[in-house]
């Protein structure tokens, strides 16, 4: 049974949703008895059943249903079994259709060929949970219609498009003005790069829009979510209130008609993330009043220098190598170079010889394979390894090897000025890349980011600075937070983390050698004070109170997304 459950929620992205979430976001959507609702995946029934118990304490005759509540299933088993449960409870059955959603039409668009049982009027609610599908699944002539219904609307989806994005697109043309749509959402919504069109296209048809976060992970399921309420209306300036409560209990006693009001309400841009929004108003506003002062006295990483992905080898258990391994082989020294080739091999502010010397006692990865020789010029203990080796691990069918010239062949290898993590779970780690061995730098795996910084830029600076409180905020409000608790940032998020300008400062050289060992110890918060005292208060000329609230939003960030991986 427990495979059968994953198997659909992998491939139709089914996960149910608890009830009380359920009815909190039926009482706040439906307004009269006479509210026509769509539930365009409506799975085992659960908002189908608060919406009808939602109708029926309104005053809604259970007659009436069939023609005012509508499901939608793909799943034809569970369109039975719904069918079933719901007609057991209420004695009634809302009108269930057995299809994929994409193939149904708006109610502007239907045509008279089209089965009367497949038609839907237009709604004033649209509630539910779309299925959760990632891109790597979500694709085929599904994906094809997702994205074309999409493209009709006026939004252009990117390639990294899951399958809940365009989903919420076309359940919103089934809405009356002035209607109301209430989904359960990814967090994703926040801040990933394939929902600003969602973003944008929320902004350009809502009125008004609230969205409710969790600070106990409110499913199951690793991934962390969001509740969309929305009113559907052009309004030159949409406003948008952010809501964060303890729990899904919590929502029981919420004034769905009122409450909301006394939220103060912002005015987002699409382009940026909105994983600023989730913080208390009163320390948001506090945040965002301190960042206008010290417009022109920071700067962000990506004006320093350049960051990218460490190597792509194609196969690490074959690139990559212990000394032990090295030596098996006798592999030559001038196909090895230096490698750290995991996040947790960074323990200071400074990678050097030493550290990398211990990890190779360790019998950890610490040399990448790298060859640029023709094969008829390379040794026969080389040859061996790439025979025997490479034959037992299968690597030339890897895809990454298999389209390469040569296939041995590691491209893009680059020594770095700094390493950094890129999916962080505690804290970021940036780290100088000391390491010289044979007069060869060291290199990283793509676990790694890499950090190529301008010419009149110190390693050593810029590695210490990043452990003061506005930096780490920043990487918290850059990254994309998952539901296990892991902060990944991309690239091109990393180049907009902002540091105070630090340029030619004695003051951080001269405290470097004790920021790294207090990072070595994972003694943060000591690092941090020191670092808050020379570049917040002495660099930006930031108060105390300043300081603090900046302290504040950077372990709410941290605290909210760690408190939920325990969870």
């Amino acid at each position: 049974m427990e495979a059968t459950i994953s198997s659909k929620v992998k491939s139709l992205g089914q996960v149910l949703t608890p009830p009380t979430i359920a009815e909190f976001m039926a009482r706040w959507a439906i307004r009269t008895l006479r509210d026509k609702i769509l539930e365009p995946s409506c799975g085992e029934g659960v908002f189908l059943k608060a919406s009808i118990q939602e109708l029926l304490s309104l005053g809604a005759q259970p007659e009436d249903i069939p023609r005012q509540v509508y499901g939608i299933e793909l799943d034809r088993d569970m369109v039975e079994e719904t069918r079933r449960r719901l007609l057991s409870e209420f004695g009634v059955v809302p009108t269930l259709i057995n299809s994929d959603f994409f193939d149904i039409q708006p109610p502007s668009s239907q045509l008279r060929l089209i089965p009367e049982v497949n038609m839907i009027p237009p709604v004033e609610v649209v509630i539910g949970n779309p299925p959760y599908i990632r891109y790597q699944l979500f694709k085929g002539n599904v994906r094809k219609k997702a994205i074309k219904l999409s493209s009709e609307e006026g939004v252009d989806l990117p390639e990294l498009t899951a399958s809940w994005v365009p989903f919420v697109i076309h359940a919103g043309k089934f809405l009356k003005k002035g209607g109301r749509i209430a989904m359960v959402l990814p967090s994703k919504l926040l801040h990933v790069n394939y929902a600003k069109p969602l973003r944008k296209w929320l902004l350009k048809n809502f009125e008004s829009i609230i969205i409710i976060s969790f600070e106990k992970r409110a499913f199951s399921v690793l991934e962390d979510t969001v509740i969309l309420m929305g009113v559907k209306g052009i309004a030159k300036t949409p406003k948008v209130r952010f809501v964060t409560v303890n729990s899904e209990e919590d929502l029981l006693s919420v004034d769905v008609q009122g409450e909301f009001e006394n939220y103060t309400s912002f005015s987002p841009k699409a382009d940026e993330k909105w994983t600023k929004y989730i913080i208390p108003p009163r320390l948001l506003k506090a945040y965002l009043k301190i960042m206008e002062k010290t417009r022109g006295k920071i700067t962000t990483l990506g004006e320093l220098g350049k960051v990218t992905i460490g190597v792509v080898t194609g196969d690490n258990r074959f690139f990559t190598l212990t000394a032990q391994e090295a030596e098996r082989w006798n592999i030559e020294e001038k196909y090895l170079f230096p490698l750290i080739s995991r996040a947790e091999h960074i323990h200071g502010t400074k990678t050097t010889n030493n550290d990398w010397r211990l990890l190779c006692k360790l019998g950890q990865k610490c040399y990448l394979l790298y060859i640029t020789e023709p094969w008829e010029r390379l040794s026969q203990s080389v040859r061996d390894y790439l025979e025997v080796r490479g034959k037992e691990l299968k690597v030339k069918e890897r895809y990454k090897v298999r389209i390469r010239k040569r296939w041995y062949e590691v491209p893009g290898v680059r020594f770095p000025d700094v390493f950094m993590s890129y999916m962080i779970h505690d804290v970021p780690k940036a780290s100088a890349n000391e390491i010289k061995i044979d007069n060869k730098k060291a290199t990283s795996t793509n676990t790694i980011h890499q950090v190529f910084l301008r010419e009149n830029v110190e390693p050593t600076v810029v590695v210490t600075s990043f452990y003061n409180s506005l930096t780490l905020a920043s990487f918290e409000l850059n990254g994309r937070f998952y539901g296990g608790g892991v902060l990944k940032i991309e690239p091109k998020e990393a180049e907009r983390v902002v540091l105070p300008s630090v340029k030619d400062n004695q003051e951080i050289i001269n405290v470097s050698g004790k920021v790294d060992s207090l990072i070595r110890k994972r003694r943060v918060a000591d690092a941090v004070e020191i670092l808050n005292e020379i570049l917040l208060e002495g660099e930006l000329g930031l108060h105390r109170n300043e300081i603090e609230t900046i302290t504040e939003v950077w372990e709410h960030l941290r605290r909210n997304r760690l408190e939920k991986s325990r969870r």
